[in-house]
């Protein structure tokens, strides 16, 4: 009753911005009924499950899941923020940290999402820092601990302990300079208290702060083998450029990792200087990944310094940039670069660009002439097909508008039912290669309708 007016509001808004017409102020004003909007949906998302915590009817849910890709996703989600800021925003995961587990992803990410959501606001200029790593292990489960670490404002440690109570800041001119109702932390400490951790600050005013939790996760059912390079591929070497320590160490650890040893130099003549060296001592690096934005020399200007030297014509080349900082494929051929990954770079995106690249799958712009190697054509059964029928199950009228506007836009067709008896109608006439049904309706809910329908296709498949 609360979050489905609130949806229609969001979905309006969405269809109103996207809509062609609208001058530059009719889109300002269109933005922020978004913006509001969405602010005052997550303060109502806190409140409805800080009162279900407080009730005791909150439970946490218990599945396998990819902990490393919750971690990395949940960085990716603030990207774009972080560089409108002007923040260096990192996400660094342990070689210890176990790749699947089995517990409440949701309500971990929530945890997460909140605190990087906290850093990103107290902080101005500086960095945001990720972390994952395990304090103990053993075959039951895992005491895995996650930092968020910021360089922003910091709290005097008279105030720390008003943190973690309800709808508190650190002041009163927190809340008028930031926003924001205080609930986010103590939602989070009951949320880690389910996880059977606990949670913590440790913060210097004017230097930054780093909010930390425990929580403890049983294994996954099905494990996963850790990464490693290819034998062919151990002795390879390689140079890593970047002005920011943190992100020399992270990218280090993880080629460590993979069974790979580098190099690593925090500025680009010196990184000039050691190609140079390695070559006159009879040692090449094999490969350099280059940040683009450093001081006094960009990467940009680092490769052209590169190809001027013959001797470097073989090096290759991979560029970190910022989500701003695209490259574009000719920019890339003219560089000679085999490829660029955006910041913060995901761990398995890494490995096949270093793995690939030192394949020569990546590498088809150098003088040598190397094959290039197409990537393998889309499944023709995933791409969806203009005309393709959808039925939408969904009782809200504003819903309704939202959802099927949405659809046809996209290029389907859409026809829709108010209640779950019409989607089984409508999956018994056989017009529809997709229903999409709201849970709650009148007549029959969603979860009946599906059990209704799947019961229906056992029948007929029987007969």
């Amino acid at each position: 009753e609360i979050r489905t007016p609130l949806n229609g509001v969001l979905g309006m808004t969405e269809l109103l911005i996207g809509s062609r017409g609208l001058d530059d102020r009719q889109r300002r004003y269109a933005d922020g009924i978004r913006h509001s909007a969405e602010s005052l949906l997550s303060v109502i998302n806190d409140i409805l499950d800080f009162s279900k915590i407080e009730a005791g009817k909150l439970e946490l849910d218990s599945v396998d899941f990819d902990l490393h890709k919750l971690l990395e996703d949940s960085a990716e989600m603030f990207v774009l923020k972080a560089e409108q800021k002007g923040i260096e925003l990192c996400c660094d995961i342990q070689p210890d940290v176990p790749l699947r587990v089995h517990g409440d992803p949701d309500r971990l990410r929530q945890v997460l999402l909140n605190l990087i959501t906290n850093a990103l606001k107290f902080t101005e200029t500086g960095h945001v820092l990720v972390q994952a790593s395990v304090e103990r292990q053993d075959e039951r489960d895992a005491t895995v601990r996650f930092s968020v670490t910021d360089s922003g404002i910091g709290i005097p440690p008279e105030r720390r302990e008003r943190l973690f109570k309800p709808f508190s800041q650190v002041d009163s001119s927190t809340t008028r300079k930031y926003g924001g109702t205080g609930l986010g932390l103590i939602l989070s400490k009951r949320l880690i208290d389910l996880f059977g951790g606990v949670i913590d600050v440790e913060s210097q005013p004017g230097i930054g702060s780093t909010f930390w939790f425990t929580a403890q996760l049983k294994p996954a059912a099905k494990s996963e083998q850790d990464r490693t390079a290819p034998p062919n591929l151990k002795n390879l070497r390689l140079l890593v450029v970047d002005d920011n320590p943190t992100n020399r160490e992270i990218v280090q650890t993880q080629l460590e990792r993979w069974g790979l040893s580098s190099v690593a130099t925090e500025d680009a003549r010196s990184a000039l200087r050691l190609l140079l060296q390695a070559v006159e001592r009879g040692r090449p690096f094999d490969m350099a990944i280059l940040d683009m934005q450093m001081p006094e020399m960009d990467g940009l200007q680092l490769i052209e310094e590169i190809r001027g030297h013959g001797e470097l014509r073989q090096l290759r080349l991979i560029m970190l940039t910022s989500l701003n900082d695209a490259i574009s494929e000719s920019q890339q051929r003219d560089l000679g670069l085999s490829c660029y990954l955006t910041k913060p770079v995901r761990q398995s995106r890494l490995f096949d660009a270093v793995i690939d690249t030192a394949s020569n799958n990546l590498h088809p712009w150098l003088p040598s002439g190397i094959e290039v190697v197409q990537p393998a054509a889309a499944d023709s059964s995933l791409q969806h097909s203009c005309g393709a029928r959808i039925l939408l199950a969904e009782d809200n009228e504003i819903n309704q508008l939202v959802a099927s506007e949405v659809l046809r836009r996209a290029g389907y067709e859409c026809d829709v039912v108010s209640n779950g008896q019409g989607a089984l109608e409508g999956a018994k006439s056989g017009r529809y290669q997709l229903i999409l049904m709201d849970c709650q309706m009148p007549v029959m809910d969603g979860f009946e309708a599906a059990r209704a329908i799947r019961r229906w296709e056992s029948e007929v498949s029987r007969t």
